[in-house]
């Protein structure tokens, strides 16, 4: 039997599957993002539909009972006070209001295509058993398949990668203890470091 397969077959210091599912912390976060673009979004259409054309046509109102007063002592006096209601009111031009109806509509989306990208980025399992070890998006590789265990993000971020080889295919599974279940992950981490340093001795 050559070296390679020997270690294929080689059993774990655990034979018992490690299960890494999506982190409920990390979809929690996001979804609390998600929430509050679309609440923004609610808010931008309201000042766009509603309050601020509301606004302007009170200024628009009262700037015709401005124009109505006459100059007596009574006329002034309610223009002035009409006068001073007006600087309370802010005005708002078309262009402003249509930037609203658009923040209505995009703020939301951005919402909803990062709920997308936080559900697809994690999706599945990532599984370890004695011999395989499968993540979502990459074949299930043999541990002989895995050439190297790249960890330099590893105490910074709890991020790792693994790289592996299966015929001419090449690639590189994330292994990060934020974006699915912590523990798990750790676990992983541990035993393909320890298969590697077996390996290597």
């Amino acid at each position: 039997m050559s070296e390679s397969a020997a270690a294929a077959t080689r059993p774990l210091p655990s034979s018992a599957p490690i299960i890494a599912r999506a982190s409920g912390e990390y979809r929690l976060k996001r979804g609390i993002i998600v929430v509050m673009l679309v609440g923004m979004g609610a808010w931008f259409a309201y000042d766009g539909w509603v309050n601020w054309p509301a606004l302007n046509a009170k200024r628009a109102q009262i700037n015709a009972e401005i124009e109505k007063q006459d100059e007596s002592p009574a006329g002034k006096k309610t223009k002035a006070n009409l006068t001073e209601q007006l600087k309370d009111i802010k005005p708002h031009d078309d262009l402003a209001i249509l930037l609203q109806k658009l923040l209505a509509f995009g703020v939301p989306a951005v919402g909803l295509a990062l709920l997308a990208w936080a559900v697809h980025n994690s999706r599945g399992e990532i599984r370890l058993t004695s011999n395989t070890l499968s993540a979502p998006g990459h074949p299930t590789v043999t541990l002989d398949q895995i050439v190297a265990l790249d960890k330099r993000l590893w105490d910074r971020k709890d991020i790792a990668y693994v790289d592996y080889e299966t015929g001419a295919a090449k690639g590189r599974v994330r292994l990060d203890a934020f974006v699915y279940q912590t523990d798990p992950i750790v676990k992983i981490v541990e035993r393909l470091e320890a298969i590697m340093q077996t390996e290597a001795e």
